[in-house]
């Protein structure tokens, strides 16, 4: 039997998004376009937002650029970043 590597992964619905981000203080900051993608440091939007993760700072964002979602993913892959 062939041996696959798994990972628990957290998700919130759209529905409860925004709870879950103002729970974590990163709900205002983005509607004030005050925040930014971990990786490309453009500003960061509810409607531009993919996803975020734990981070040493805080909460660290990743917006919705395929590069930066490329990043995310090989971060993840790696182990570099948990969820």
């Amino acid at each position: 039997m062939e041996h696959r590597e798994t990972t628990e992964l957290s998700a919130v619905l759209e529905k409860d998004l925004e709870q879950a981000l103002d729970a974590l203080g990163v709900l205002e900051p983005l509607r004030a376009g005050q925040a930014c993608c971990r990786f490309c440091r453009q500003t960061a939007t509810l409607a531009n937002l993919f996803g975020y993760y734990p981070d040493v700072e805080g909460v660290a964002l990743v917006c919705d650029s395929p590069t930066c979602i490329r990043t995310l993913m090989d971060l993840l892959r790696t182990g570099d970043v948990k969820l």
